[in-house]
């Protein structure tokens, strides 16, 4: 009878400690597919305000850059351009022109002819210019910099802008500022 007991007590033991370690292995599981959530929903916020933050070219020749500021948080941009060396090297350029703040909820139409003659050139596609437009690089609430590009692109940029200044083109003459409506914080 003893040595039954002691077979039962070892088989329930055996047991217990099966299922113990499927338990914990089912909690691993569940604890790594949680971590892996978290992460993707934090790099969701991180680029939540980035996301809402566009720029295009506009117009036949072209004649404006336009910059738009869907988020209800305002940013600090800047035009980036290029030598059409640096980007045949796929190289980032290191030539920012400040322009100010990014006013939340809001269009900026911008004339190139508020630009330099030849930053005005790097707008004009397949014409040699001695600078090439890049896209807007932009700073946003929580102090991320950003790239992004006219294709759409978005990207965490990766070198040095100028310090923040007190220019804005929000409140040049000659800039068109627009509304925008359904700006909110969900994209």
């Amino acid at each position: 009878m003893a040595k039954h007991t002691a077979v039962v007590a070892s088989v329930v033991a055996a047991v217990s400690l099966a299922i113990t370690a499927w338990g914990t292995y089912k909690a691993a599981q569940v604890a790594d597919d949680q971590l892996s959530q978290s992460r993707d929903d934090s790099a969701k916020e991180d680029r939540a305000q980035a996301s809402r933050i566009s720029v295009w070219v506009e117009g036949e020749k072209p004649t404006r850059l336009v910059l738009a500021n869907r988020s209800l948080d305002p940013a600090w941009g800047y035009v980036t351009i290029a030598t059409q060396d640096e980007l045949r090297k796929d190289e980032v350029p290191g030539r920012f022109m400040g322009i100010g703040v990014l006013p939340p909820c809001t269009r900026l139409n911008v004339p190139l002819s508020k630009l330099g003659t030849d930053t005005q050139a790097s707008f004009h596609l397949g014409k040699s210019a001695p600078l090439a437009f890049v896209g807007l690089t932009f700073i946003d609430a929580t102090g991320s910099m950003w790239l992004r590009y006219p294709s759409g692109r978005l990207e965490p940029a990766t070198f040095n802008a100028p310090s923040e200044g007190r220019l804005t083109w929000a409140a040049e003459k000659g800039v068109e500022v627009k509304a925008l409506g359904d700006c909110s914080k969900e994209p």
